[in-house]
C-alpha cells in the first residue's frame, strides 16, 4: 500500500498494559497491523510474558517490555523515568492510549515533548466513566479521542467535558480479507454458532443452553451448537466451567471448535455487548444472521443490516423466540440480500487509516506550530 504519512509522523507509541487477551488486545494489535503497512513505525507498550506481548511478538510488531511485570511495584519516579526515555530513545511522533492506567505518569513525562500529541481511544466506553474524575486533565493534555460509534461522541464530550471538535469515530478496521473459514450449510440440520471468551459469564451460556433446551424434541434434535474459541489464548478454568454446566444439558449438542477450523452456521449469536468476537463481522459477509444485545457496542455499526435481530442480554424468552424465529422461520432458509460492498467499504482498513492518521496529521501541526518557537 503506498505510504500516506506526512513527514511530520514516523514513530507512534501504543499503549495497553492489559494482563488478559481479548476483543480489545485483538484490535490494537490489527490496528498496529495496518497502521505500519502504510508506512507508520508502531511500537506497543506492554507488559512482559502477557498475551498481548506474546501475540504481538508472534505478528513481528516492537514491544517495548515495562520494567516490571506488576505495575504495583512501580514507583512513579521509576515509570516516570521509564516512559522519558521511551519518548527520546525512540523518538516518538505520537502517543496513543488505549488504557488510562499510569495515564498521570504518562503526562508528567510527556510534558518535556509538548510537541508530542496524545490519543486516547475508548473502545468499550463503560469502562471509562468511572474516570470522569480525570476530566480536567484530559482536558488538558488529550489532545483527541477515537470512538467506535457516532453516537458516543456527545457522551463523551459531555462527559470528560472535551470539545466535541476534539472526538471523532473510526471504524472497526476490518481487513478486505476474510479470516474466517466459514462453510455454508447445506444439510437439514440447523447450525447455531457462538463465541467462548475468556470475560463470558458463564450464566450467559446457561440462559442460552435453556433457551435451546426448551425447543420442542422434534425440533431439537436437527440443532446443532458451535462453540468457538481460541485454543491458543484460552483460559482453561473457564472451559471446565462451561463443560461442568453442559452436564445438566444431554439433550443439547454441542462442538468446541478452534478458531482455524471450518465453521458452519445459520445464526450466529453474541452474547455480551461488551464483547466482540472475530467472527461477527466477517460473518456478515456471507449474509448470516447475528443475534446482538441491545446496547452493545456493534448495534450502531450493524443496525443497518435487516438480516442482524437485537434482544435483551440475559433474557431467556426473547433469545428463544428470536432463535426459533431464525432457525425454523425465514431468516436461516432464505438467502439474505445485503450490500456487500458498501459493508467493506465502510470498515476497511484504508478508511481506518485515513480517520486516524489524518488526526495524527492535524494535531501534529497545530503542536509545532505553537510549541515550536519555545523549543
Amino acid at each position: 500500500m503506498t505510504n500516506i504519512i506526512s513527514g511530520n509522523i514516523k514513530r507512534v507509541l501504543f499503549f495497553l498494559p492489559s494482563k488478559r487477551w481479548g476483543w480489545k488486545e485483538k484490535f490494537v494489535i490489527n490496528s498496529i497491523k495496518i497502521l505500519e503497512r502504510s508506512g507508520l513505525e508502531c511500537y506497543l507498550v506492554c507488559k512482559s510474558g502477557t498475551r498481548i506481548s506474546d501475540n504481538a511478538i508472534i505478528e513481528n510488531i516492537k514491544c517495548l517490555h515495562m520494567i516490571s511485570a506488576s505495575s504495583a511495584t512501580l514507583l512513579p519516579g521509576q515509570l516516570y523515568r521509564f516512559y522519558k526515555n521511551l519518548l527520546t530513545e525512540y523518538e516518538i511522533d505520537v502517543i496513543h492510549l488505549f488504557s488510562l492506567f499510569h495515564f498521570f505518569t504518562l503526562r508528567w513525562a510527556s510534558e518535556s515533548f509538548p510537541t508530542v500529541p496524545v490519543f486516547l481511544n475508548f473502545l468499550f466506553l463503560k469502562q471509562f466513566k468511572k474516570w470522569n474524575r480525570l476530566k480536567n486533565f484530559l482536558l488538558n493534555r488529550v489532545d483527541h479521542v477515537f470512538v467506535t460509534n457516532e453516537s458516543d461522541i456527545k457522551i463523551v464530550s459531555d462527559l470528560f467535558k472535551i470539545p466535541i471538535r476534539k472526538i471523532s469515530s473510526h471504524n472497526l478496521s476490518i481487513c478486505d480479507e476474510s479470516k474466517i473459514n466459514f462453510v455454508k450449510n447445506s444439510t437439514k440440520n440447523r447450525f447455531i454458532s457462538t463465541y467462548l471468551d475468556n470475560d463470558h459469564s458463564i450464566d450467559l451460556f446457561e440462559t442460552l443452553f435453556n433457551g435451546l433446551n426448551l425447543f420442542h424434541e422434534r425440533f431439537r434434535e436437527y440443532i446443532n451448537l458451535n462453540i468457538v474459541f481460541d485454543k491458543l489464548n484460552f483460559d482453561r478454568t473457564t472451559l471446565a466451567l462451561l463443560n461442568s454446566l453442559l452436564e445438566n444439558f444431554p439433550n443439547i449438542k454441542v462442538t468446541f471448535l478452534d478458531l482455524s477450523e471450518e465453521l458452519v452456521t445459520d445464526c450466529h449469536i453474541i452474547l455480551s455487548k461488551d464483547i466482540i468476537d472475530e467472527y461477527t463481522l466477517d460473518l456478515m459477509r456471507y449474509s448470516v444472521p447475528l443475534l446482538i444485545p441491545r446496547g452493545s457496542i456493534l448495534h450502531e455499526q450493524t443496525i443497518s443490516f435487516k438480516n442482524n435481530i437485537f434482544y435483551k442480554e440475559g433474557d431467556l424468552r426473547e433469545l428463544t423466540n428470536l432463535l426459533a424465529i431464525n432457525i425454523f422461520k425465514n431468516s436461516a432458509l432464505k438467502e439474505h440480500e445485503i450490500d456487500r460492498e458498501r459493508f467493506i467499504k465502510k470498515n476497511n482498513e484504508f478508511i481506518f487509516q485515513k480517520i486516524v492518521i489524518q488526526n495524527y496529521r492535524t494535531a501534529k501541526e497545530k503542536r509545532i506550530r505553537k510549541y515550536s518557537s519555545r523549543l
